[in-house]
Formats: structure tokens, sequence, C-alpha cells
């Protein structure tokens, strides 16, 4: 059975500001999720309580992960060294044993993967993964695969979080991007889009859809699994995780 991850964004975001993540934690062990996902962008006011949130994330036994909304190569194409650094010790604070960052603006032959090489010998215990993201640089299939060849001709132990509904955002191919990139991903966002009067909304997967299966079955078995569409009721986290678990 593959770990099934619940992100707190999943969550009424305003309740999940006013209450911390820290209050989800036990909801989604009592729903059945064995990890959690925690947003930088949901701490309120900067309120980063990390610490408290690592020994409640222990007691209640749930894998952790650490998301944060920056990029890994700025708009210049340069390693966002502090940033990423700042976000890191985050993420070692919390207990996280994953890091979830966008790729940003790399450049081939530009962007200097040798600094990003150093920054992984650093923290070595951290798996960092990118994601594919809704822009149109970073959720460019084209340049995540170019990103990933060059980093693996150079020993670089970065692997990716794949979101499959951000490639319908950015224009891609959702199984395409998944038959060249899956030797890289070791963890899945499931969500369906939909565009309504002209706005992308984010909808649950439902069992029948065969589209999240077929790109599933692209991944090894042991892949981590996350929820990543909104929870109107918190009782119907427990139905998703086992539609997760099952698949």
């Amino acid at each position: 059975m593959s770990v099934i991850v619940v992100p707190t964004s999943v969550f009424h975001h305003e309740e999940v500001r006013s209450r911390g993540q820290e209050a989800f934690a036990s909801l989604i062990k009592q729903h059945g999720g064995a990890g959690i996902e925690i947003r930088r962008e949901l701490f309120a006011d900067g309120d980063f309580r990390l610490k408290e949130l690592n020994a409640i994330i222990k007691k209640h036994r749930l894998f952790p992960v650490y998301s944060a909304p920056i990029e890994m190569w700025d708009g210049n194409g340069q390693f966002n060294h502090t940033l990423i650094e700042e976000v890191i010790s985050e993420a070692e604070t919390v207990g996280a044993k994953i890091m979830k960052v966008s790729l940003g603006n790399y450049q081939a032959g530009k962007s200097d993967l040798a600094a990003l090489k150093q920054f992984t010998a650093r923290h070595e215990e951290m798996q960092l993964t990118i994601e594919n993201d809704q822009t149109a640089y970073g959720g460019c299939l084209q340049t995540i695969r170019i990103f990933f060849e060059n980093a693996v001709k150079m020993g670089i132990p970065v692997k990716m979080t794949f979101d499959i509904g951000n490639w319908i955002i950015t224009g891609e191919n959702p199984i395409e991007a998944a038959k060249q990139l899956a030797d890289y991903v070791v963890y899945v966002h499931l969500k369906k889009m939909e565009q309504q009067n002209g706005k992308w909304r984010t909808l649950p997967i439902s069992e029948k859809e065969m589209e999240w299966r077929n790109l599933l079955n692209c991944f090894p078995k042991g892949v981590l699994k996350a929820i990543e569409f909104p929870i109107a009721r918190y009782e119907e986290t427990k139905q998703y995780v086992k539609l997760l678990q099952d698949a």
C-alpha cells in the first residue's frame, strides 16, 4: 500500500491559517492519511511554529512533506541560493523528508548546476523535488526534461513532484509528460482541471475516470500520491484517501 499524503491546502485556507496547520494533523491521521504536506504560504503572518509542528507530526506518525511556492532558478537563470537555503532550513526543522519547489527560469547552458550540486551535497538527508507549476516556463515539458537530463549527467539527486493538473493549464499533454519524466518522479499530485467561464477550476478526481489512473500506471507502484483538490466536507477525506490507496 502506497503512502497517501494530504496537503493542508485541501482544507479551507482561512481556517488553516487561523487554526494553524498543526491542527489538521489529527484530522489527516483520523481519515487514513499517512502523510501531511505543509504549505509555506499557509502560515499566518509568517508565524512559522516549525518545532511545534514537528512534534505534532511525530505524535501522529505522519510522513512530512514541505512545499514552498518559490522558484529554484530566478529570472536571470541563477540559482536562488539564499531563498532555497532559508526554505530548506524550515523544512528540516519541520522534519520533512521531501521538499517541493518550482523549477523557475532554468536556462540550459547558463544556469549553474554546480551550485545546485553543492547545495544537495550539504543537505543529503532531504529529498529535493521540483514540481511542474502553472507558468509557461516552469511548466514546460521540454525545459523540465532537459533540466533532469543535465542534472543526471552531473549526479545531482534531485527528483520530481508531478502535478497532473498543471500540465493541462500550461497546454502540455500529461500522458506524454509522464512517459518522458517517469524515471524522475517520486511524488504525484492528483486533481482534475476544468475551465468554467474562462477560468480554471480545480476539482476532485472520481472513481470512474480513467485519465488519472492511466497516468499513475506510468509510475512505479510505490510512488507517493497526494490529494491536490479542495475538500468541501472534511469527512470526505477518508473516501479520497481510500480511492488513492486502491488505485
